[in-house]
């Protein structure tokens, strides 16, 4: 299979009175500064530490990099100074000169099929050099988000492969793990016409949510596979989606917005102003009462959802907040960030029970065992990490080399583990029963 790389990127800018959010060239060099001839060009008046041409900002490649252009005042990126060429991650913070403006980085990397996976008998055939198991045929399902169509697609297969050792880096008992991946069958949702942003299906399997960032939400129904409705008055596009466990209500995250709907009548039910910047996750508990927000100011935040009213907040990690996930007893908050850590929280007294160490890069993925014993942690470092919950150590690491997770679930015998990665696309493991 063949695929173009695709890539979209904005950087969003935010003070007491304005949001304003910018795309970003894939092809040409952005200019921040106060000189009016700037792509991007700051009030001279306002932002008077800030320089005519301050900041350059273009993509290499498959990532982007900011550079200060020898300023007075300097550049920082997560509040530290860069000297130089500095590459980008999204939800990196970028501050212009002492005390300027603040933008939050943003970018979907993706891929476009540009052509049909095609095996042939030879190809098919396992590896006698690698290590397979003996019922490795299954049946799974591969999601294909093209981030610049207006599709959803989804495709399914049934593949025997096999895959070597050293896809498995294990602290503990060697643990048998496969990798299942295939294309066939697809199905398109069409619809959205600018890049997608966020997904989530409901509980009970009958729906899709789909955030894009013309600033619609859309609704589809999986079984007849249309669209239901599109949700609309988004002042900025939502990063953040996530269903309550009856799947009767959906939390939507925008900029600093939380907006609640009546899933049943599309109806808008309550929007609220939640954080300071950017909202990154949304998490329900499990009995659907509490609503926990993650967000690139560092801090989560947890709502009762009938009434919207905050019960706490707590500055979480060094750096935002990107992935959030409760125990399925509701007790345990974990959170992942772009400071590279996992932290484990008590969520009646937002008490910190451990800090998880381990990823090289920020985490964007979390989700709890259906059992509560083993928690998924997925990073753009290329790896997924098994942790034990009552041990706090590190289980297993699942490589996935060229695939940065964006999404991770177990399946309900948490037996099986699924991983999407930003274009969509999404991996099956199955792990044995020592892991739980």
């Amino acid at each position: 299979m063949s695929h173009q790389q695709r890539n979209c990127a904005s950087l969003i800018f935010k003070d007491a009175k304005v949001t304003k959010q910018y795309s970003l060239s894939h092809t040409g060099v952005v200019i921040i500064g106060r000189s009016p001839d700037c792509q991007i060009a700051l009030d001279p008046f306002k932002f008077i530490t800030v320089s005519r041409r301050h900041a350059k900002i273009k993509r290499v490649g498959a990532h982007w990099q900011i550079e200060d252009l020898g300023t007075t005042n300097g550049t920082l990126v997560n509040d530290l100074p860069i000297n130089g060429i500095h590459k980008l991650r999204s939800g990196d913070r970028i501050i212009l000169g002492t005390q300027g403006p603040e933008f939050t980085f943003k970018c979907l990397l993706y891929d476009v099929k540009l052509a049909p996976l095609t095996m042939d008998a030879q190809d098919a055939q396992p590896d006698k050099n690698k290590t397979s198991h003996p019922d490795a045929e299954a049946r799974l399902t591969e999601v294909f988000t093209p981030k610049n169509a207006t599709k959803i697609q989804a495709k399914k297969t049934i593949l025997k492969q096999s895959i070597t050792s050293r896809s498995v880096s294990a602290n503990v008992a060697p643990k048998t793990l496969w990798n299942l991946v295939a294309v066939t069958e697809r199905v398109q949702f069409p619809g959205h016409y600018a890049p997608v942003l966020a997904l989530a299906f409901s509980p009970d399997g009958q729906m899709l949510a789909s955030a894009a960032q013309d600033q619609t939400i859309k609704l589809w129904n999986m079984v007849t596979q249309t669209e239901i409705t599109t949700l609309n008055g988004q002042k900025l596009a939502a990063n953040a989606l996530v269903f309550s466990p009856d799947s009767q209500i959906l939390a939507t995250g925008s900029a600093d917005m939380i907006k609640l709907w009546q899933v049943a009548t599309q109806a808008e039910i309550a929007s609220f102003t939640a954080h300071n910047l950017g909202i990154a996750s949304l998490s329900f508990s499990p009995d659907g009462q509490i609503l926990a927000s993650g967000s690139v100011d560092q801090t989560i935040k947890l709502w009762q959802v009938a009434t919207q009213a905050e019960i706490a907040s707590f500055t979480a990690h060094n750096l935002g907040i990107a992935s959030l996930s409760f125990s399925p007893d509701g007790q345990i908050l974990a959170s992942g960030s772009v400071d590279q850590t996992i932290k484990l929280w008590q969520v009646e007294t937002q008490t910190a029970i451990a800090t998880l160490a381990g990823h090289t890069q920020g985490v964007g993925a979390i989700a709890f065992s259906p059992d509560g014993n083993t928690l998924a942690s997925g990073s753009i470092d290329q790896t997924i990490r098994l942790w034990g919950v009552a041990t706090k150590v590190e289980i297993a690491t699942i490589s996935t080399p060229h695939w940065q997770t964006s999404a991770i679930a177990f399946a309900p015998d948490g037996q099986t583990i699924g991983g999407c990665d930003e274009s969509g696309i999404i991996r099956l493991w199955q792990i044995c029963s020592s892991l739980n």
